[in-house]
C-alpha cells in the first residue's frame, strides 16, 4: 500500500492496522509451540528400552534394560532367591500368564497332576489313608 492508501485506510472488523500486521517471510510465532515436559511414564519407557550388551552362554547379546533385568531377576529364582520369584510370579500375573483365582470346582493342575500331588502329600504327611497307620516302605524291590 502507498503513502495515500494507509491514510485513507479504514480500521475496523478483519481489518486492523497496517503497522501491526506481520511483516512479509516473519512468522507470527517465531519459538513455535513449547514441548510439554515428559511424563514419569514416559520417561521410565525410555529408559527400560535403552539397549545393552549382555553375556548370554559366553556370546554378546544386545538387548534392553527391561528384558535384562528380567533375565536376572529370573536367574536369582532360579538360584533359589524366594524374593526373586515371588516378584517373577507377580510380573507373569500382570503380564496375563498366570491366573490368580480358581472356581470351586477349577483347579491349577490337570487332573492327573493333582492325582500325582495327593499322592505325594499322602506319603510325605508319613501316613496310608487305607489303613490308617503310618506307611511302610516297600523294602525296595527286595525278595524275602
Amino acid at each position: 500500500m502507498s503513502k495515500d492508501d494507509t491514510d485513507n485506510y479504514e480500521v475496523g472488523y478483519a481489518k486492523t492496522p497496517i503497522h501491526s500486521r506481520f511483516k512479509k517471510g516473519q512468522s507470527g510465532n517465531p519459538k513455535g509451540r513449547p514441548k510439554g515436559q515428559k511424563n514419569a511414564a514416559t520417561i521410565i519407557q525410555k529408559a527400560l528400552n535403552e539397549k545393552v550388551t549382555v553375556n548370554v552362554n559366553g556370546h554378546r547379546r544386545k538387548m534392553s534394560k527391561l528384558e535384562a533385568s528380567l533375565q536376572v531377576v529370573q536367574q536369582k529364582a532360579l538360584k533359589g532367591d524366594l524374593k526373586a520369584f515371588q516378584q517373577l510370579i507377580i510380573l507373569a500375573k500382570e503380564a496375563g500368564m498366570l491366573r490368580e483365582e480358581f472356581g470351586d470346582n477349577e483347579t491349577p493342575f490337570p487332573v492327573d497332576e493333582k492325582n500325582l500331588i495327593e499322592a505325594f502329600l499322602k506319603r510325605a504327611s508319613g501316613t496310608d489313608e487305607e489303613s490308617g497307620g503310618p506307611c511302610q516302605p516297600d523294602g525296595g524291590g527286595e525278595k524275602s
